[in-house]
C-alpha cells in the first residue's frame, strides 16, 4: 500500500515532459501510444493555447501489439505534416511501446526518409517522472542538432525553463530578466525555441541551469563543447543577483546551511525552485530553518543536510506528521495533510495539479519573489 496514492493525484509522467518541451518548438512529436495520450496533455497540461498543436499519439491498435507499430507512426506523422510543416520529428516511447519492444530507432529513420526533415527518439516508458522525460528530450534534441562553434563565443543559453515547472508568464519573463543585466540569450531548452537557435547554442560563453530537467543537457554540452554552466533559478532580490554575477564569470554561488532555529520552514517542489526560496527566506526574510523535499529529481550537491527526495503519498504524510513545521509552501492538493497549527502557503506545481490552480501561481522573477513573499508569510 506504500505506492498508492489516495488524495494526491498521479503525478505527471515522462512522456508529459516530452510532451511539454515538443509543443514549444518547430518539430513535431509523436508518443507511440494508443490514441488520446497526446490529446490528455493538451487538454489538461497544457496552457499555450497560441501554438499549434505538435505532439500526437500514433494510435497503437490491438493488432500492433504483433504486427509492430512503425506504421501507424509514420501514418500519424503523414496526417499532420502537411498542416504544421516540422523541420524536425521526435518520438516517444510508452508504456505500451516498451512492452512489445518497439524499435523507435527504425521509426525515426523511416520518418526522416518519409519526410526529409531530421529525425530521433526519447526513450521513455511512461513511468519515470516529467522532469526525465524533459531532460531526456534536452539531450535528445541536442545530439541532433548541436554542433562546434568556430570563433568566439557570447551570450546565454537557457535550459530547462518549461511549462510544467514554471508558469507561462515565468518563462516569458525570464528573457527580459536577462537583457536587463546585458545577458543576450543564444537559444531556449525547454520553453518556446526554433531548431535553427538550437544549431548555435555552443557558441554560447555560459548555459544558465534553471531547474532540475536541465542539468543532465548542461553536463552534456560541458563534455561535449567545454561550456561552463551555472545553476539556479533566478528568483529574489539577493539570489538573483548572485546568479547575474555567476552568469558574467563569477562563481557558483551556494545556499548557507540551514540552522535548527526559529520558525521551521518546509518548502515542497522542484528543487531549483525550493532552493531559490530557501535562499530569500534565510537572507532577506531572516529565517534560519528551512528545508526542501520534492517528488522530483533532485541533485544532491544541491541538497541541504535535511532535504529529502519523496518516493510516495506516504512520506509526505509522514514528513508533515513529524517534521513539526510551522511554515509549508506546496501544491494545494498537499494541503490535506498539513498538521494543526501549521501556515499552509499554497505553490502550485503543475506537475501535481496540472492546469487546476495554475492561475494562483506566482511570479518569482527576481524582486518578484520577495514581493510575493511578504504578501504570503
Amino acid at each position: 500500500m506504500k505506492d498508492l496514492w489516495q488524495r494526491i493525484p498521479p503525478l505527471s509522467p515522462d512522456t508529459s515532459g516530452f510532451a511539454t518541451v515538443m509543443y514549444g518548438t518547430d518539430g513535431i512529436g509523436i508518443i507511440d501510444d494508443v490514441r488520446g495520450c497526446g490529446g490528455n496533455h493538451f487538454t489538461q497540461e497544457e496552457s499555450r493555447a497560441d501554438l499549434t498543436r505538435r505532439v500526437f499519439s500514433s494510435e497503437i491498435g490491438n493488432e500492433d501489439v504483433i504486427l509492430g507499430t512503425q506504421g501507424r507512426i509514420v501514418a500519424r506523422f503523414n496526417r499532420a505534416a502537411p498542416k504544421i510543416h516540422p523541420r524536425f520529428a521526435m518520438i516517444s516511447g510508452s508504456p505500451i511501446s516498451a512492452f512489445i519492444g518497439t524499435d523507435l530507432a527504425e521509426a525515426a529513420r523511416a520518418l526522416s526518409r518519409e519526410g526529409g526533415i531530421p529525425a530521433s527518439y526519447v526513450e521513455l516508458n511512461g513511468h519515470g517522472t516529467y522532469a526525465d522525460g524533459v531532460s531526456r528530450t534536452l539531450v535528445r534534441l541536442a545530439e541532433l542538432f548541436t554542433a562546434p562553434h568556430d570563433g568566439p563565443v557570447s551570450g546565454v543559453n537557457v535550459i530547462g525553463a518549461n511549462h510544467i515547472d514554471w508558469s507561462d508568464a515565468q518563462v516569458c519573463d525570464l528573457a527580459p530578466w536577462l537583457n536587463a543585466r546585458d545577458l543576450s540569450v543564444v537559444s531556449g531548452w525547454g520553453p518556446r525555441e526554433v531548431s535553427e537557435n538550437f544549431r548555435r547554442a555552443a557558441g554560447a560563453a555560459v548555459n544558465f541551469v534553471v531547474t532540475s530537467a536541465g542539468v543532465r543537457l548542461a553536463e552534456w554540452l560541458r563534455k561535449q563543447y567545454g561550456t561552463p554552466f551555472v545553476l539556479g533559478a533566478p528568483f529574489g532580490k539577493t539570489w538573483s543577483g548572485l546568479l547575474a554575477q555567476a552568469l558574467s564569470g563569477g562563481g557558483q554561488p551556494t545556499c548557507p546551511a540551514p540552522e535548527e532555529k526559529g520558525r521551521k520552514v518546509l518548502i515542497i517542489g522542484e528543487q531549483f525552485c525550493a532552493n531559490a526560496l530557501r535562499y530569500t527566506l534565510m537572507s532577506d526574510f531572516g529565517f534560519r530553518d528551512v528545508s526542501a523535499a520534492s517528488f522530483f529529481p533532485m541533485e544532491k550537491a544541491l541538497m541541504a543536510s535535511r532535504d529529502i527526495r519523496l518516493q510516495s503519498e506516504e512520506d509526505l504524510k509522514r514528513l508533515l506528521a513529524e517534521g513539526g513545521f510551522d511554515v509549508v509552501f506546496g501544491d494545494p492538493f498537499m494541503r490535506c495533510y498539513a498538521p494543526a497549527g501549521c501556515k499552509w502557503i499554497d505553490l502550485p506545481h503543475r506537475a501535481v495539479s496540472a492546469k487546476l490552480y495554475m492561475d494562483r501561481i506566482p511570479l518569482l522573477t527576481g524582486d518578484n519573489a520577495d514581493t510575493w513573499l511578504e504578501t504570503v508569510l
